[in-house]
């Protein structure tokens, strides 16, 4: 994923906000399936939108630590 994408948060692998959207919509399923009464299957969902954000943001912290890592070399 060598695509970037810029934004005022930093520059992430685009194919990374994908993945956060997805995370969003999972999460407004599940709240959707919730208030539905079916908790089990929400919970299930909740699981994965969790997994997608930590993922995202993982990529993003590591992102930013190359970033510093790169302002260290310049100084």
């Amino acid at each position: 994923m060598a695509a970037t994408s810029s934004s005022s948060k930093g520059s992430i692998p685009s194919g990374y906000n994908k993945c956060s959207e997805r995370g969003q919509i999972l999460k407004h399923m599940a709240d959707h399936i919730k208030n539905s009464g079916s908790n089990l299957e929400s919970r299930a969902l909740y699981m994965q939108a969790a997994l997608k954000f930590l993922h995202v943001a993982s990529v993003f912290e590591s992102c930013h630590k190359e970033i510093g890592r790169y302002g260290d070399m310049i100084n």
